[in-house]
């Protein structure tokens, strides 16, 4: 009995270990992304406003409901360690985001493809399966608090703002604490909805939910942002005044919706959920009989989601301008920051920094895309339609001509919530405007999306991986490289430093024919390597 209870657990502590590794790579890309805007955040607020005059110009500008609503109330931001406390909400969301998607996808997407039961066949049962992956996942909260850590006390290292260590340990614990209670309702949402994509809509409202409870309950001083977990992390102040005492909500948080997972799965079959589809509904197949209309029809869920989530953070940014006008109006930086010359207009250099954010995002959706494709490989989706007449190149073609389509819309729903909230304010931005904004952030998916292609006709398993690195790069690239006046060669790597100032300026010709060469080339060079390779 002693020796099948040691294979049990040496088996469970593998399930354990296999999860880590899986998830390890993409825990550590975004808790490095959150580290590098940590860094970058300190250094681009010494660097705006270098003097405790200036200072205090910005902390009357981060006072205003459209600021609180999206980072939380402006405490002690006349410091770098309270600048850098004041952003940990939106910080901690980012993780969040990535949180939900991997809990999804060890829990809803395992059992999608069937490892679940190749696990529990052997010595674990499916609760064990359950506990170890939780373990799993749990234990990844280790290198994402180290990395963060480490890249608090380096943004304090190069700011001249040193604190005791500690501060930084508990300032990286509390960015990686939310995480870890959203992998809890990923895991529960994994139990409740029939299908990975579901399931994490699920989570998706439910994080976004809260995030806005928090910004509704800060702009109105309510003590109801201490009923989300991004209030309790504005409400800790790691770096100014912490209150260690909250961190019992986070773990008490977690615990609560892994049990309650835990009790979810144990009340289900197999692969079933505790929400079962309709199996007397009758089936749906319109669009699905043609090459073009299934993915359309599959992914329209995916595109209607992206288009809203745009579209309402376009909103959400846009009915801050006068604010984050008067901010950047306030700061010499910034105004080299975004390579304004002559008189600086402050409200078109914040609409010219959220343009470049939005586009970014939007651009993120082409790579996600990428990520689809290459998933339709792997599940074998790819070859069960492949195994009727269809050719390989109309089939990709078909999925490619559906995604641009979709980022056409993505593009403009961003760019019509970006409108209707300047309208709102009666501010000074046209239609035309926006929908010029609107095509700089179709070029940037399109490339991103093109890329993608390229890489996926040769090497299918990089071509994720390079699609969010070069969104993501060309952000940091451009922002952070003009902050730090990085040479010139650097920052020609940038696809937005080529990229015309909108709204101030338009994009030309030129700009409209290169970028639709390079989608073309690339795009052309995917297609040569598709034909060539097999499937993955």
């Amino acid at each position: 009995m002693a020796e099948r209870d040691g294979a049990g657990a040496r088996a469970a502590l593998g399930v354990a270990a296999l999860v880590w590794r899986t998830n390890l790579r993409s825990a550590l890309g975004w808790a490095g992304v959150v580290g590098v805007v940590i860094v970058f955040n300190a250094l681009g607020y010494v660097r705006s406003f270098p003097a405790a005059a200036d200072r205090q110009v910005a902390v009357s500008s981060m006072q205003s409901g459209g600021i609180r609503l999206l980072f939380g109330p402006a405490w002690h931001v006349d410091t770098v360690a309270g600048f850098t406390s004041w952003r940990a909400a939106l910080l901690s969301l980012i993780l969040s985001v990535w949180a939900i998607g991997t809990a999804t996808r060890a829990y809803r997407g395992a059992e999608e493809v069937g490892s679940w039961k190749v696990l529990a066949s052997g010595r674990l049962t499916r609760g064990e399966v359950f506990a170890a992956t939780a373990g799993g996942l749990a234990a990844l909260a280790g290198p994402v608090w180290l990395l963060v850590s480490a890249a608090t006390a380096l943004s304090a290292l190069v700011t001249d703002s040193l604190q005791p260590v500690a501060d930084y340990a508990f300032f990286g614990l509390i960015l990686t604490l939310p995480p870890l209670v959203c992998l809890g309702l990923g895991a529960l949402c994994s139990q409740v909805m029939p299908h990975r994509r579901s399931a994490l809509g699920l989570a998706i409202a439910a994080v976004a939910a809260l995030y806005l409870l928090r910004g509704v309950a800060d702009v109105q001083d309510s003590a109801w942002a201490w009923a989300s977990p991004f209030g309790w992390v504005e409400r800790v102040e790691a770096l100014v005044a912490p209150r260690y005492g909250v961190t019992a909500l986070f773990i008490l948080a977690a615990v609560v919706l892994f049990d309650l997972a835990w009790l979810g799965e144990r009340r289900r079959d197999g692969a079933a959920a505790l929400v079962r589809p309709r199996d007397e509904r009758p089936d749906r197949l319109a669009l699905l009989g043609s090459v073009v209309g299934a993915p359309l029809r599959l992914n329209a869920r995916h595109i209607i989601g992206w288009c809203a989530g745009l579209s309402l953070l376009g909103v959400v940014t846009a009915l801050v301008t006068d604010e984050g006008g008067r901010l950047t109006a306030a700061s010499e930086q910034l105004s080299v920051i975004l390579g304004e010359t002559g008189e600086y207009d402050g409200a078109q250099g914040y609409l010219a920094l959220v343009f470049v954010a939005l586009g970014t995002v939007v651009a993120l959706g082409g790579a996600g895309f990428t990520t689809s494709l290459l998933r339709q490989e792997t599940s074998g989706q790819s070859r069960s339609i492949l195994a009727r007449p269809v050719r390989r190149l109309a089939l990709v073609g078909a999925d490619a001509l559906t995604d641009v389509a979709a980022l056409v819309v993505i593009s403009a729903g961003a760019g019509t919530g970006v409108w209707l909230a300047l309208l709102a304010q009666e501010a000074d931005l046209s239609w035309a405007a926006a929908a010029t904004a609107a095509l700089t952030w179709l070029s940037a998916a399109l490339v991103t999306y093109a890329l993608g292609l390229a890489v996926l006709g040769w090497r299918p398993m990089f071509a994720p991986g390079l699609a969010y690195a070069f969104a993501t790069c060309s952000f940091l690239l451009d922002i952070i490289g003009s902050a730090v006046k990085a040479p010139e060669w650097l920052l020609n790597l940038s696809f937005w430093h080529h990229v015309p100032d909108v709204p101030r300026e338009q994009p030309g010709w030129g700009f409209c024919l290169w970028t639709g060469v390079a989608v073309a080339v690339l795009a052309g060079v995917g297609a040569a390597g598709y034909r060539r390779r097999d499937l993955a």
